[in-house]
C-alpha cells in the first residue's frame, strides 16, 4: 500500500512562469491522461498479436453451436483463409486497436526521489513533483517484463463468435499496465480514467483528455535540486490551495536524494 503517489514536472523557461504548461495545470489541478498512443515509451502497453491458423479455426468450430460454427466455416476453405476469412479477421483486429485506444491512464510514480524520474521529467532537477494522495488515486501497479504481452488472434476470433472471456480480459488488462524491464526505475502506477471521468473533460484530444481534481488531492509540491529560487517563490507565492512544500537534494555522502520540508 502505497501512501502517496507522485507526478514530475518540468519547467524550461523559468523566465515566463506565467506561461509554463506544468504550472498552469498545476494551478488549475489540471491532470492530462493519454492513451497508450501518447506514451513516450514506444512499446508501453503495446501488444503482440499472434496471427491466427486455418488450423485453429477448424479446430474451434467444434467448440460453437450450428450458427456459429456454419459462420465460421465460411472463414476457411482448402486449409487456408478465405477472402472473407482474410477481412474479418482484419477488422477484428482494427476493433480491437482502437478499443485498447480509447483507455485513458494518467501515469504517476511510487518514488519521489529517484535521480532518473528527476532528470528524465523534471527537466534535470529543474522542475518540480507533485505529491497526491494515495487514496484518492485508484492507481495500479504497473509490470515490468522483458518481452512484449502476447494475445492470440484465435482467442479474439473465439469472443467474437461464442462469448465474453476472462481470461482474455485479465490479459487485456495486464497488457495494459505492462512495459518493458528497462522500464522499471519509474515505480509506475497507473490511474485509468472511467466512464463518468471522460464524460466530464475539461479539454481532449484523440490521444489525450484532460481532468480537473479537486485541490484536496495535493498534499505537497517537491522542488527538483536544481530549482531555481525564483521558480520556488513564484509557485509558492501563488499557488491558489493549501499544501506543504519540500525540497530535493543530492545527498553525497549516500549518492541519494533526500526530501526536506521547507518550513
Amino acid at each position: 500500500m502505497n501512501n502517496y503517489f507522485y507526478k514530475y514536472r518540468a519547467i524550461y523557461n523559468e523566465k515566463k512562469l506565467d506561461e509554463e504548461q506544468s504550472i498552469k495545470s498545476l494551478f488549475a489541478c489540471e491532470a492530462a491522461f493519454s492513451n497508450r498512443n501518447n506514451f513516450n515509451d514506444l512499446f508501453d502497453s503495446k501488444i503482440n498479436l499472434v496471427p491466427a491458423k486455418p488450423a485453429e479455426v477448424k479446430l474451434l468450430k467444434s467448440k460453437l453451436n450450428n450458427k456459429e460454427r456454419f459462420e465460421l466455416a465460411s472463414l476457411i476453405k482448402n486449409g487456408a483463409f478465405t477472402p472473407k476469412g482474410d477481412q474479418i479477421i482484419n477488422d477484428l483486429i482494427n476493433m480491437f486497436n482502437r478499443m485498447i485506444d480509447n483507455y485513458y491512464f494518467y501515469c504517476v510514480s511510487s518514488k519521489n526521489n529517484s535521480n532518473l524520474m528527476w532528470s528524465h521529467y523534471a527537466n534535470s532537477h529543474k522542475g518540480f513533483c507533485i505529491e497526491f494522495k494515495a487514496d484518492h488515486l485508484n492507481a495500479n501497479e504497473v509490470g515490468y517484463e522483458k518481452y512484449l504481452p502476447k494475445i492470440k488472434v484465435i482467442d479474439l476470433i473465439f469472443q467474437k463468435f461464442q462469448m465474453e472471456n476472462d481470461e482474455l480480459g485479465n490479459t487485456i488488462w495486464k497488457a495494459l499496465r505492462t512495459k518493458l524491464e528497462e522500464w522499471r526505475y519509474e515505480s509506475e502506477y497507473r490511474f485509468q480514467a472511467s466512464n463518468s471521468m471522460l464524460s466530464n473533460t475539461v479539454k481532449s484530444g484523440d490521444d489525450y483528455k484532460i481532468f480537473q481534481y479537486p485541490e484536496r488531492f495535493v498534499e505537497s509540491i517537491i522542488f527538483g535540486c536544481r530549482a531555481k529560487a525564483s521558480v520556488k517563490d513564484y509557485i509558492m507565492e501563488n499557488v491558489p490551495f493549501e499544501c506543504k512544500f519540500k525540497q530535493a537534494q543530492a545527498h553525497k555522502e549516500s549518492s541519494s536524494i533526500i526530501i526536506k520540508s521547507i518550513e
